[in-house]
């Protein structure tokens, strides 16, 4: 099926849950469909009708903001709002049998507008490390507006792209460079430690990337990432991102693009790849 078929037929799914037509979605769903989210595992097709369809009717919209559809499969995007008010936002994963859904994957997002720190009674630690899961699912979903939101007004950006200092806005340089990937981005945010007192705090991590590019080539980095973020009127932004990858200091001045956690190259031994004084080993 044409992938702008795959399109069409996610856009009836979700206009159902508008209209409320239980004709249509019975066709659009496969015999053997299974459903899971946060707080359903793999139900199959008649307990999706028990649990969630319930829920058709009750929503006023759904905006598409991304739709990436390859093959049997598509990661969809999108802002939903709710008759009563509520609004949200949802990442969601389709794989498809023929011209029916075979499975729909959830992934919860918060409600628009609103960051994960905005609630009062969660600890510093717990408000960032929300910030730092939607900031991961923005980036992997190429969300350039939201990780944008998630900054504070004129933040210092060290990237890893030159130039030393990025002077673009965050959202303009984001969209800039989401152009240059096919598809979505693998995001992972590995270990981060938290350190917060009173309304600043700091973030320091191994981040990792991978995907493909436009021009054809291959992406697949493991970083480093300190975030500074300040508590602006009851809000966790970031006010400051350093991103940055060793380089060997064996008179070559190359980038250590090749290293990943666990496995590295101290620069006295880069020649012949030994193991550093940390434990790390050079990745053959």
């Amino acid at each position: 099926m044409p992938i702008v078929d795959r399109k069409s037929l996610i856009r009836r799914y979700l206009e159902t849950y508008k209209t409320a037509d239980r004709g249509t979605i019975e066709g659009l769903l496969s015999p053997e469909f299974t459903f899971t989210s946060p707080t359903d595992e793999r139900i199959d097709r008649s307990a999706y009708f028990e649990r969630c369809w319930s829920l058709a009717g009750s929503f006023e919209r759904h905006e598409l903001t991304l739709i990436l559809a390859e093959g049997e499969d598509a990661i969809v995007h999108y802002e939903g709002r709710s008759k009563d008010g509520t609004t949200f936002r949802n990442i969601e994963r389709f794989q498809f049998v023929g011209d029916q859904i075979r499975s729909i994957e959830v992934f919860f997002g918060l409600p628009q507008g609103a960051l994960p720190e905005e609630t009062s009674a969660q600890a510093p630690e717990e408000a960032i490390m929300a910030l730092l899961e939607q900031r991961k699912e923005a980036l992997q979903v190429k969300d350039a507006r939201l990780v944008a939101k998630q900054h504070a007004a004129n933040p210092v950006e060290f990237t890893l792209a030159p130039p030393l200092i990025m002077d673009d806005d965050v959202g303009v340089a984001l969209n800039k460079w989401f152009k240059s990937w096919d598809g979505m981005i693998q995001w992972e945010t590995r270990d981060p430690k938290i350190t917060a007192c009173g309304d600043v705090a700091f973030v320091t991590a191994l981040e990792h990337m991978a995907g493909r590019r436009t021009d054809g080539g291959a992406a697949d980095l493991w970083f480093r990432t300190t975030l500074g973020l300040k508590k602006i009127e009851g809000s966790w932004k970031i006010t400051h991102e350093h991103q940055s990858v060793p380089f060997y200091m064996d008179g070559s001045n190359q980038a250590a693009v090749d290293l990943k956690p666990g496995v590295g190259v101290n620069p006295v031994f880069a020649p012949d790849r030994g193991r550093d004084s940390a434990g790390f080993e050079a990745r053959q």
